[in-house]
């Protein structure tokens, strides 16, 4: 089984895994929900960073020691562990969601008054009320209506939102409108369009139907190479996060083709998605 969606250390499995775990604890965990606008998801306690999970991700703990948890996430099953003191216990019924590449959470119904914190595009909260203009969340902040969408609402065109987050900052393992990889850009767009996308650039291939690569490329067509990804938008260009450029970029598709077997990482192979 792949070892990124293997929810099992050396101490505790989860009980529910299916093949079985071999572990010498099966556990049920505990599902808690990440409090702060981003966390790290590590490959060990101080490891590197593997993944990221954004405000409102619900993350099965298995274990806690040492001031890190030890889970998975419950929407793509990724597994690793997190700061501890990035997760909170509570009962939370997810309302809304952030459907603009980041917005702040305000003390008062007021974009003149002070912010508590920013949250980025795909991060999730509970609201209760509403005014005029903006929403209040459960623990008192408010948000602008423009910038949520209802849980269960969604995008249609995986290349009209990719195009919010031309230009952020090229981050390996980045999942944000802080920092994104080409992978983590690739999964954001098309769950916010309500088709089911893994972390990672070889689990996406993996998943989606491979399609002949006849020269012709048509919007929302995903081409991939070993280890990158990126998303067609025309006939003509892509748009993907990359470390050439260091940042989200458009870009003639012939242009990286070139580029990328230049640099010696083979042929590209296309595929499509089909909507869940």
């Amino acid at each position: 089984m792949d070892k990124r969606l293997l929810p099992a250390n050396e101490r505790v499995g989860w009980v529910g895994a299916k093949p079985r775990c071999d572990a010498p604890n099966l556990v049920k965990g505990t599902v808690k929900v990440v409090s702060d606008s981003l966390v790290n998801v590590l490959s060990s306690p101080n490891g590197v960073r593997i993944r990221q999970l954004l405000y409102g991700t619900r993350f099965r703990v298995l274990e806690e020691k040492d001031n890190f948890s030890f889970g998975f996430n419950e929407s793509d099953g990724y597994v690793g562990y997190i700061e501890s003191t990035s997760l909170e216990k509570k009962s939370q019924s997810l309302t809304h969601w952030v459907s603009a590449l980041a917005t702040h959470v305000y003390a008062k119904p007021d974009f003149k008054k002070e912010y508590r914190k920013v949250l980025s595009f795909g991060s999730k909260l509970e609201i209760e009320s509403a005014t005029a203009n903006f929403f209040k969340t459960t623990d008192g902040g408010y948000i602008p209506k423009v910038h949520l969408k209802e849980i269960g609402t969604f995008y249609s065109d995986p290349a009209k939102v990719a195009e919010k987050f031309l230009d952020v900052p090229y981050l390996w393992g980045g999942n944000s409108c802080w920092g994104i990889d080409c992978s983590g850009i690739i999964q954001m767009v098309l769950s916010s369009c309500s088709i089911i996308c893994p972390g990672d650039s070889d689990q996406q291939e993996a998943l989606f139907e491979q399609i002949p690569t006849t020269g012709n490329f048509n919007r929302n067509d995903l081409i991939f190479w070993d280890g990158h990804v990126a998303l067609i938008i025309s006939s003509s260009h892509l748009i993907h996060a990359n470390a050439f450029n260091m940042s989200v970029k458009i870009e003639l598709i012939e242009k990286v083709i070139e580029r990328i077997k230049f640099n010696g990482d083979g042929d590209f192979r296309l595929c499509q998605f089909s909507k869940s």
